[in-house]
């Protein structure tokens, strides 16, 4: 008795765009989001690999997640947020890698150290 072996070929691995966990998320463009505390598909993503978070409108006012209160991102934009309170010490803690951070219109965010354009840059 003689055993037939199939020829055809195995599955290709799952492609890295099939499972947003092991696609690094490195800018995250946030418009308009309703909720008040960010939003719980985010947090499939390692945020301490983004490099650029830009939120603009909406009515966040934390954000924080859970245990995730870390952002890597070293490029951030706040415009039209309304709710956001934080001050800068709350600001620096929640990323500590910042290099650029540019404010418009967000009446909440206090004793952050902007010039009159709203942005403030890392001292080289």
């Amino acid at each position: 008795m003689s055993r037939v072996k199939s020829t055809k070929p195995p599955p290709p691995p799952p492609s890295p765009l099939m499972d947003p966990v092991s696609v690094p998320l490195e800018k995250l463009n946030l418009n308009y989001f309703p909720g008040s505390k960010m939003p719980d598909w985010l947090m499939q993503w390692d945020l301490n690999k983004l490099k650029k978070l830009y939120i603009r409108g909406g009515s966040l006012s934390n954000l924080c997640h859970g245990k995730q209160c870390k952002w890597g991102a070293t490029n951030v934009r706040f415009k039209f947020l309304e709710k956001l309170q934080m001050d800068w010490s709350k600001l620096q803690d929640l990323f500590p890698d910042l290099t650029y951070l540019e404010i418009f219109e967000c009446p909440e965010l206090s004793s952050i150290p902007c010039d009159e354009n709203g942005v403030w840059k890392k001292a080289d």
